[in-house]
């Protein structure tokens, strides 16, 4: 099963097109660099005689259109009739010497749009096939399709030879019904929404993204949680500009798939810029660069400032972390367990292709989201001492972007001092509901407060985890929470992406590719094991938010020297 299944490659081949003619001007409209119909008084239009309701209908453009640096170029076919959209193939021909610059996008007369590409495909060379875009199924056929091209970054250049659309109409038959409704505290509700197609693969930054945050944002509303980033246009959000070095995003299906790559270090195809980097990050930034350009030290030297980076630097867009606070009821209420699930992934691939990530991180986010309710009873019932706050960061997958922006940009009231343990779940939908993989331990390997927790957690389930794994220490530093572990702060870690069933093993075989879709989770436990994740995830922050030291001093006694941003707990 593939939820809004979308943008499926076909092989390319060219379209058995109706009779298509174009107004005289239409080239010239195309190639404008933000050019639309109305400001060119010309577009390309279907003409020929009305296909019988089972025929595809087909047109096709040629604009041969110039695609200038930092500018948008557009083209348009218009359709009549009164059918609907049930299948929808576009045949693309673009010319272009660096192909990751581009955006293309499909526009619907009704003001529906499909990212056909989003700067994916790094330094190859155009973008030329088929692709199937059936988010636009029940769409009015008639009026004006308008095919988008923009170039976000400078340098190269190409052109928009040719393309054009080939229609299945709707037949009469009625939609199946609904599906019934699952409750919210059920993760697989989340992870079918965060992993269907019309959230595109949740890049960051993108569109998609961006909705997957007013999803959540929506829920926290719903159960009570507030807005902790008072002062901001909008409190559930911590918004930040995402940068890049051109040639430093990775094609994600050259991705090899053995255990020595999962995970990402920090800033590796992408960064945050601000005063707040340190002499480290400057170091870390400066590797990046040379690595994306071919260079050696010898002939570039190390950034020594903010400035120096952002002489090279693009910037690729906003993104955000999106956050909730729930206050806790006890006298301790000014500690803070931090949930925390990386919401984005990799958007869409150069063919259409979405990367929908159910299993990563559709599948941490979604049992993220599954815990709302129980931790509002919680707080209800009075049984939650510390408080709690729930973060899904963006840009993880670019290098542990959003969570370093907020350990460096701690929200009002929050310094990094007042959080007493923070919990990070990356891909735990998948393989049997009996194994789970966590890392409990600090820098230095030795176990923190949680690895107790995780037991005790799992003991007090009707049905507890046969096997909880402790075999995943190499991944320590390469996912969201190592970022409050190098902190000093205890940070339980769970994981499932490994194949071998008693711990270890490769790397599943979906990860980071356009099969990680829901339909393997329910065949692999029928969607149970996030569901068990989930309870016992909600046993760990119980005994974390209540948890004593045996001592008459505070139940988490904090040891803080802010000046270089280290926090011990015991």
């Amino acid at each position: 099963m593939r939820l809004d299944p979308a943008a499926r490659p076909l092989s390319a081949q060219p379209s058995a097109t109706s009779s298509t003619t174009q107004a005289p001007a239409s080239g010239n409209c195309a190639q404008a660099s933000s050019s639309s119909p109305a400001a060119c008084g010309a577009k390309d239009s279907f003409v020929g005689p009305r296909p019988a309701a089972a025929d595809p209908i087909t047109a096709k453009a040629t604009p041969n259109a110039p695609i200038k640096d930092l500018a948008t170029t557009t083209s348009t076919i218009h359709l009549d009739g009164t059918a609907q959209v049930d299948k929808l193939k576009l045949d693309l021909d673009i010319s272009h010497t660096y192909r990751g610059d581009l955006v293309v996008t499909l526009t619907s007369p009704s003001g529906k749009s499909a990212v056909v590409s989003n700067r994916q495909g790094g330094s190859a060379d155009d973008i030329k096939g088929s692709f199937d875009l059936t988010p636009f199924a029940g769409e009015p056929v008639a009026g004006d399709w308008k095919l988008t091209v923009q170039d976000a970054a400078r340098q190269d250049v190409g052109t928009l030879n040719s393309w054009g659309l080939t229609i299945q109409p709707k037949s009469d038959q009625p939609p199946p019904p609904p599906p019934p409704e699952k409750d919210d505290s059920d993760p697989m509700k989340h992870i079918e929404y965060l992993a269907s197609d019309a959230l595109k693969g949740r890049n960051s930054p993108s569109e998609g993204l961006d909705t997957a945050s007013k999803y959540m944002q929506g829920l926290m509303q719903k159960y009570g949680f507030q807005g902790p980033n008072t002062g901001a246009a909008n409190p559930y959000e911590q918004a930040f500009d995402l940068f890049s070095f051109k040639g430093q995003r990775e094609s994600a299906e050259s991705v090899k798939h053995d255990a020595s790559n999962w995970g990402q270090e920090k800033f590796d195809s992408g960064f945050f810029l601000d005063k707040t980097l340190s002499k480290s990050d400057l170091k870390t930034l400066s590797d990046r660069y040379r690595k994306a350009n071919g260079l050696t030290a010898a002939q570039t030297p190390d950034f020594q400032s903010v400035d120096d980076v952002k002489k090279v630097a693009l910037q690729d867009g906003k993104t955000r972390n999106t956050v909730g606070m729930l206050q806790g009821t006890g006298p301790h209420k000014d500690e803070v367990i931090v949930l925390m699930a990386h919401l984005d992934h990799l958007g869409v691939d150069r063919n259409g292709q979405v990367f929908n990530g159910a299993d990563d991180n559709g599948s941490g986010s979604g049992v993220l989201a599954s815990l709302l309710p129980q931790l509002q009873q919680m707080q209800k019932d009075g049984k939650l001492d510390r408080s709690v706050m729930v973060v899904w960061t963006g840009g993880e997958e670019k290098g542990l972007v959003g969570s370093s922006y907020l350990a460096n940009h701690p929200l009002p009231g929050l310094p990094n001092s007042k959080v007493a343990g923070v919990i990070n779940a990356d891909m735990v939908g998948r393989w049997d509901d009996q194994r789970l993989s966590v890392i409990d331990t600090d820098t230095r390997g030795r176990n923190n407060y949680f690895h107790d927790l995780v037991d005790q957690a799992n003991q007090k389930l009707t049905d507890p985890f046969d096997r909880v794994n402790r075999d995943i220490n190499q991944y320590r530093d390469r996912q969201d929470g190592s970022v409050w572990n190098s902190k000093g702060i205890p940070t339980l870690f769970l994981f499932e992406g490994l194949s071998n069933p008693n711990g270890g093993g490769d790397l599943i075989d979906e990860y980071h590719q356009t099969t990680d879709d829901v339909d393997l989770i329910y065949r692999d436990s029928n969607g149970n094991k996030p569901r068990h994740v989930r309870d016992l995830l909600l046993n760990v922050v119980d005994l974390a938010a209540n948890r004593t030291t045996g001592t008459t001093t505070p139940r988490a006694r904090r040891v803080a020297d802010e000046s270089r941003g280290v926090v011990a707990w015991q």
